[in-house]
C-alpha cells in the first residue's frame, strides 16, 4: 500500500494512509521533489518501462501560479507579454490538462494547494482503496464493481464527516475544457481513477477548441523532450538486434522490455514510411496521387506517439497489452515483408526496379493471370494504416472479453449495443484520443488516388476485424474474394480495372484478414514463443474468473438486500464486507514467463487442450483461407500443424 509524491515544491505536509484492511500490508510514502516541470514529465514517461499498473495514487503538487509567474520575471528579469512559451511557463491550468492527457493512468491527484491537507488524504484514500488490488482496478476500468466499492467508501465517508463535522464531497472530476471551476474541490484536484466510460465521454466530447490546446501542449512537449534518450541504454546498445528480430517470424516478445518494444515499433514504422516515400509504386503512366497534407514525422514524433500509445496500454494485463500489440503489429510486418511490400535489402529494391517495370509492362498485356502469380496487393499507404491499426487494436484495453462486459452489463457495453463492445472501443480511443492530437493529417489520407476510403477508415474496418464474434462471417467473404481472384485478372499494383469499383471494400477485405490473422497469430509462431502467449492468456482468463466469482457475491448480495429490507442492516453489511474482502488481500504479482515447455505444462495442465481447440476452431480455417489467397504466407500453416501435433502428443 502506497502513496507517490511528486512535487515542485519543497517542503509538503506529510499525508497520511489509511489501512485498507485487517491484513497487515505495508504502508509507503515516497516523496520526490523536481526543480523543474519537464524533469517531473521526464519521470513520468519513465515509468512506462516498469511493465506495471500503477497501483497507488500519485500526488502532484505543481507551483501556483503566482509564484510561478514571479519565478519567470525573476528569470527572465522583466514582464513580457512576447515571451516564449515554456513547459516551465505554462499555467497550472495547462500544466494539469498536460498531465491529465499523457498520464491519467497513474491515479494522478494534481493541485497547487497543498494547506487542506483532510482533503487532499481523503481523496488519496479512496483512490487507493479502488486501485490497491488487479481484480479491483479490473471491476473499476469496466464499470462492474463501481456501485460496491462507492457504497462502502461512502459509509466511511460518512462516518468521518460526522466526526470531523464538515461536508465533503467525491467528485471523478475530469474537465481539461472549462476555464472557470466554481467548487473549490473542483478547481483544485482533478480526482479520478479513469474508466472505460469516463476516458470514452471525454474524448468523443472534447470541442475543437480543447484539441487545438492538446495539439499545442504536445507539440511543446515534443519541442523539449527528446524522446530518444528517455529509452534506456540498454535498448540503445541493441538497435541492431532490434532491427534484426523485427523481420524475424521468432519475435521474442518476452524477451523484450518495454523501451525495446517502442523502439521495435520505431523501427517498422520508419520503413514503412520509406516505402510511402518512394516512387516505385506509381507507375510511369499514372503517377501516385499523395495527399499534400500528409505529414511525414520526425523521429521525435514518431516515438512521443509510440510512448503515447504504450502508455494507454494496461501494462498488468498478462496478455492484452503493449507487448501483445507490437507482436500483432510485427506479425503484419512480418506478412508484408514476404509479400514482397518490404525489402529486407534497399539494395535490392534499387535493383529489381529496372525489371519490375519491364514485367508490369508485359503483365498489363495479360487478360488473365494465376493466382500464385499475381495475388492482390496493398499500396504503401494501405500498407502503412494496417500497420498503425495493428499497434492500437487493444488500446486502454480492460483485460475482459466482449462476453464479460455484456453479461455484466458494463456501462460501455450499453453504448456499444452489445456488438463488437471492446473494438468499438478501442477504435473510437485510437483514433479520436490518440491520433487527432498526435497525427491529424494520417487520418484524412485517401488509401489511393482513387479510392474513397481514408486511412482512418483502414484502421476503424481492421480494429473492429478483430472480433472472434464476426470470424466465420469474414472466412465467407475471404473465401468468395480468392474465388473472384482465381477466375478474374488481377495485377502486382491491384485489382483489374474491370473490378475497380468493388476495390475499396476489396481492399477492407485484405486489410481485416491480415490483421485477423495477426492477431491470433501467437499459435503459429515457433512452440517455445506460441506456448509462453499461452501461458499468459491463460493467467488473464484466470483473472477474469476471480472478477466474474466478486461479482456473483455483489449479485447474492443485492438480492438478499432486496429480499429482506425488513432485516437488521447488519446482515447486509456483513455480506458486503465479505464481498469487499476479496479486494483487501495482497495485489497479484505474476513470475517471469516461462521458456521451458516442461515447466509451462507442468505449471499449467490445461494448455494443451486450450490449444488445440483454439487451432481447430478458429486458427486453421483463417490460416488456411489466407494461404490459398496468399500462398506466401503458408509458412505459418506448417509451423500451427507442428505445434498442434506437439499438443496433441501432451494433452
Amino acid at each position: 500500500m502506497m502513496l507517490e509524491v511528486l512535487s515542485l515544491i519543497k517542503d509538503v505536509p506529510d499525508f497520511k494512509i489509511k489501512p485498507i484492511s485487517k491484513y497487515n500490508i505495508p504502508q509507503q510514502k515516497q516523496y520526490q521533489y523536481f526543480p523543474s516541470f519537464k524533469q517531473l514529465l521526464i519521470h513520468l514517461f519513465k515509468k512506462g518501462n516498469n511493465e506495471t499498473d500503477c497501483n497507488h495514487p500519485i500526488l502532484v503538487i505543481l507551483k501556483p501560479d503566482e509564484h510561478q509567474k514571479q519565478q519567470n520575471i525573476h528569470q527572465t528579469g522583466f514582464r513580457s507579454q512576447q515571451q516564449k512559451k515554456t513547459l516551465e511557463s505554462l499555467r497550472f491550468r495547462d500544466k494539469k490538462i498536460l498531465l491529465n492527457y499523457f498520464f491519467s493512468h497513474h491515479n494522478l491527484l494534481i493541485t497547487d494547494h497543498v494547506e487542506k491537507v483532510s482533503h487532499i488524504e481523503k481523496k488519496i484514500n479512496t483512490i487507493l482503496h479502488t486501485v490497491h488490488h488487479r481484480i479491483s482496478r479490473i471491476g473499476t476500468w469496466t464499470g462492474t464493481i463501481t456501485r460496491l466499492v462507492r457504497r462502502s467508501q461512502r459509509k466511511e465517508e460518512e462516518e468521518e464527516e460526522e466526526e470531523e463535522g464538515e461536508d465533503y464531497y467525491y467528485y471523478y472530476y475530469d474537465d481539461d475544457n472549462s476555464d472557470e471551476l466554481d467548487d473549490y474541490n473542483k478547481e483544485q484536484y482533478n480526482t479520478r481513477v479513469p474508466t472505460m466510460i469516463t476516458i470514452l465521454n471525454k474524448t468523443v466530447s472534447r470541442p475543437s477548441g480543447s484539441v487545438q490546446k492538446l495539439i499545442g501542449l504536445k507539440n511543446l512537449l515534443i519541442s523539449e523532450i527528446d524522446f530518444i534518450d528517455l529509452l534506456s541504454n540498454t535498448c540503445q546498445k541493441r538497435i541492431p538486434y532490434l532491427t534484426s528480430i523485427v523481420k524475424d517470424w521468432s519475435f521474442p516478445a518476452h524477451e523484450l522490455s518495454n523501451d525495446e518494444l517502442i523502439y521495435c515499433v520505431y523501427i517498422m514504422f520508419t520503413t514503412a514510411l520509406k516505402e510511402i516515400q518512394q516512387p516505385h509504386w506509381g507507375t510511369k503512366k499514372k503517377k501516385r496521387k499523395t495527399d499534400l497534407k500528409f505529414h511525414i514525422p520526425t523521429k521525435n514524433e514518431l516515438l512521443a506517439l509510440i510512448f503515447h500509445v504504450r502508455d494507454s496500454y494496461h501494462s498488468d494485463n498478462p496478455f492484452h497489452n503493449f507487448r501483445h500489440a507490437v507482436d500483432v503489429l510485427q506479425a503484419c510486418f512480418y506478412f508484408c515483408i514476404k509479400l514482397g511490400h518490404f525489402k529486407e535489402k534497399q539494395e535490392e529494391q534499387q535493383e529489381q526496379e529496372a525489371q519490375q517495370e519491364q514485367e508490369e509492362q508485359q503483365e498489363n498485356k495479360e487478360e488473365n493471370s494465376s493466382l500464385m502469380e499475381n495475388p492482390p496487393l496493398l499500396n504503401p499507404i494501405q500498407c502503412f494504416a494496417l500497420l498503425v491499426a495493428a499497434l492500437g487494436h487493444d488500446v486502454s484495453h480492460p483485460g475482459t472479453t466482449n462476453a464479460f462486459l455484456i453479461d455484466n452489463k458494463a456501462p460501455i457495453s450499453l453504448i456499444y449495443n452489445e456488438r463488437s463492445v471492446l473494438e468499438s472501443y478501442h477504435a473510437s480511443i485510437f483514433i479520436n484520443k490518440i491520433l487527432v492530437i498526435f497525427w491529424p493529417s494520417l487520418l484524412e489520407t485517401k488509401i489511393s488516388g482513387d479510392s474513397k476510403l481514408s486511412i482512418r477508415d483502414i484502421i476503424t474496418v481492421s480494429i473492429i476485424a478483430t472480433d472472434m464474434s464476426n470470424h466465420f462471417e469474414y472466412l465467407e467473404d475471404l473465401k468468395q474474394l480468392t474465388e473472384e481472384c482465381n477466375n478474374n485478372g488481377f495485377n502486382k499494383n491491384g485489382f483489374n480495372q474491370e473490378f475497380s469499383q468493388y476495390q475499396d471494400s476489396k481492399i477492407k477485405l485484405i486489410c481485416a484478414s491480415l490483421i485477423k490473422s495477426a492477431d491470433i497469430s501467437n499459435v503459429t509462431r515457433p512452440l517455445e514463443i506460441s506456448s509462453q502467449w499461452a501461458v499468459v492468456l491463460q493467467r488473464e482468463f484466470d483473472e477474469i474468473k476471480k472478477l466474474e466469482k466478486m461479482l456473483e457475491k455483489r449479485e447474492k448480495r443485492e438480492c438478499h438486500f432486496q429480499n429482506e429490507i425488513g432485516d437488521d442492516d447488519e446482515d447486509d453489511s456483513d455480506d458486503e464486507a465479505s464481498a469487499l474482502d476479496f479486494f483487501k488481500q495482497k495485489e497479484i504479482i505474476y513470475e517471469a514467463v516461462p521458456r521451458e515447455l516442461d515447466k509451462i505444462l507442468l505449471n499449467n495442465p490445461m494448455i494443451p487442450q486450450g490449444q488445440l481447440f483454439f487451432i481447430g476452431t478458429f486458427a486453421e480455417n483463417l490460416f488456411n483461407s489466407i494461404s490459398q489467397l496468399y500462398p506466401n504466407l503458408s509458412f505459418a500453416c506448417e509451423i500451427m500443424n507442428e505445434n498442434k501435433k506437439y499438443w496433441e502428443q501432451n494433452k
